[in-house]
């Protein structure tokens, strides 16, 4: 295997545990990693991505937002929104 099928296999590695851990912290409200490690794969994808383009796929991971307390916090307030506007009176 070359160096680039061994990144592309690693981009598509990290993006599968990403997403995984996304799902566990936003969806199921019960986060396998610490903040600091999901910093680190994040951190690694961003630095694969980087690489010259005829190495890797486009990915918009770098336009994710990165503090997932931001997000979470989000979602709340957004979801009580929904809550108290979409009510039948």
């Amino acid at each position: 295997m070359n160096d680039s099928a061994k990144v592309k296999e690693r981009i598509e590695q990290l993006r599968g545990e990403i997403n995984y851990h996304n799902h566990r912290y936003y969806v199921l409200d019960s986060p396998e990693i610490s903040d600091a490690e999901y910093d680190e794969l994040m951190k690694e994808l961003k630095q694969l991505e980087e690489q010259p383009k005829k190495l890797v796929v486009f990915s918009q991971s770098d336009h994710r937002m990165r503090h997932r307390k931001h997000q979470k916090e989000f979602i709340r307030q957004a979801t009580r929104w929904f809550c108290v506007h979409l009510t039948p009176e």
